[in-house]
């Protein structure tokens, strides 16, 4: 059985713990900024996210020797991210690190408020590079494990929690993002609404 991973209280207990599933160049800690109103909020869709102060924010990512990026060395990411916890986080907002299978996340049922994934329904699947080649598994093959992935986000969600998704990959995958988004509208565990934005593809699940 995974270990589930332990959070730590923060000021008495976190308002909410937010999970992020596959972190890269567009992760949640570079997408939100303060706005006008001072608030740091998701700038894609202000509206779906906003930083609290007792937030806990863990970046989930399989283990370096699972994975190789096609944008780099995975680890070098990963500390990254982690280096910019400090910079990039606001004041009263803690960040972690865990590895695990996006399919196997460590934590206990009905305990995550947020989760979100940045290009992960259409980017590639794990273990799909050999020997440093990039291989397109059958689409089958990726719409399972991706859809495996939503199921554990529920899975992990409390009741009416929200999985964030952006994709910006295009066109190459959005036959598969269409597939899943299908599957996903016979699946009355989620309440489904699609955002607007110019330069990508958001949709906001929320746990029924």
């Amino acid at each position: 059985m995974e270990k589930l991973f332990q959070i730590e209280s923060v000021e008495g207990g976190p308002k909410r713990t937010i999970v992020e599933i596959g972190p890269g160049p567009i992760s949640l800690i570079y997408k939100v900024h303060q706005n006008e109103k001072g608030d740091f909020a998701y700038d894609s869709s202000e509206e779906s996210f906003k930083w609290q102060k007792g937030d806990v924010y863990v970046a989930v990512d399989l283990p370096p020797f699972r994975i190789q990026d096609n944008i780099g060395n995975q680890s070098e990411n990963m500390d990254r991210l982690k280096n910019d916890f400090k910079s990039r986080l606001p004041e009263g907002v803690k960040g972690e690190i865990v590895y695990a299978d996006g399919t196997k996340l460590p934590f206990d049922n009905e305990t995550v408020d947020v989760i979100f994934m940045a290009n992960v329904i259409s980017g590639h699947i794990k273990d799909d590079f050999r020997e440093g080649e990039h291989l397109l598994p059958p689409d089958e093959n990726v719409i399972s494990e991706k859809l495996g992935i939503l199921s554990e986000a529920n899975r992990i969600l409390k009741t009416g929690g929200k999985v964030i998704i952006e994709e910006t990959y295009m066109p190459a995958y959005m036959g598969i993002v269409e597939n899943i988004i299908d599957a996903l509208k016979t699946n009355d565990q989620w309440k489904i609404k699609e955002i607007e934005n110019e330069d990508s593809l958001i949709l906001e699940l929320t746990k029924k």
